[in-house]
């Protein structure tokens, strides 16, 4: 398992919900800051909910980087250190999806013969 470095106070971070999966959305992520942290767990709250009075705090455990209390009712979340990892995540699936999508259509078109040869059999 990889080693996580300490979340700290005033860090921030970006989680995704897994909720995109279920309800046909494109994913996206939410910026929190961290605004208290121990050994074991840091609290963070998203930053469009910084001023407000009453704060829901995410529990995130230090050392497995999973948010305390997600995966109720089949939905979870992702931490993201950066923007910039979240949006190479997605890139890298959306085009994962197109070269399955082109490769699907390209072994559909062959024949027979052509498939035998690409598996390397031969009958």
């Amino acid at each position: 398992m990889a080693k996580h470095e300490k979340l700290e106070v005033g860090q921030r971070i970006w989680i995704e919900s897994i909720w995109y999966f279920y309800t046909n959305r494109d994913r996206s992520i939410s910026e929190y800051e961290i605004v208290e942290a121990n050994r074991n767990s840091a609290y963070a709250v998203r930053v469009d909910n910084l001023g407000k009075d009453k704060l829901y705090r995410n529990r995130i455990d230090q050392r497995t980087r999973k948010i305390k209390g997600s995966g109720s009712f089949g939905v979870g979340e992702v931490i993201w250190e950066s923007k910039e990892a979240f949006e190479a995540d997605v890139k890298r699936v959306n085009d994962t999806e197109i070269a399955r999508e082109k490769a699907i259509k390209k072994v559909n078109k062959m024949s027979l013969e052509q498939l035998q040869e690409l598996l390397g059999d031969s009958q």
